[in-house]
């Protein structure tokens, strides 16, 4: 994949960060759940948050920054979202 390309889907990526669509309402939030609506309503939010914070902190880098290794056992920051956005998935469900 180009860089170019691969730095776009980093911005697709994190486009997408933000928790999914819920499938629970206030109505149907039980005892079965583990956490409180209070606990989850502030879960979303700090995902929200840290999601933005993300964007903003990334927004300038250039496609060679994005994919920079200082080695090859490093991470690069494209792969780094992209394992927050899986983590991401499945915190929420």
């Amino acid at each position: 994949m180009k860089p170019s390309s691969l730095f776009g889907s980093l911005f697709v990526l994190l486009l997408g960060c933000n928790h999914p669509q819920e499938t629970n309402t206030d109505e149907t939030f039980n005892q079965e759940n583990i956490w409180t609506i209070e606990d989850r309503n502030f879960i979303l939010a700090e995902l929200d948050r840290t999601t933005d914070l993300l964007i903003e902190q990334t927004r300038d880098l250039t496609p060679e920054q994005a994919e920079y290794k200082l080695t090859a056992t490093y991470w690069t920051i494209t792969e780094i979202i992209e394992h927050l956005e899986v983590q991401n998935e499945l915190h929420f469900r």
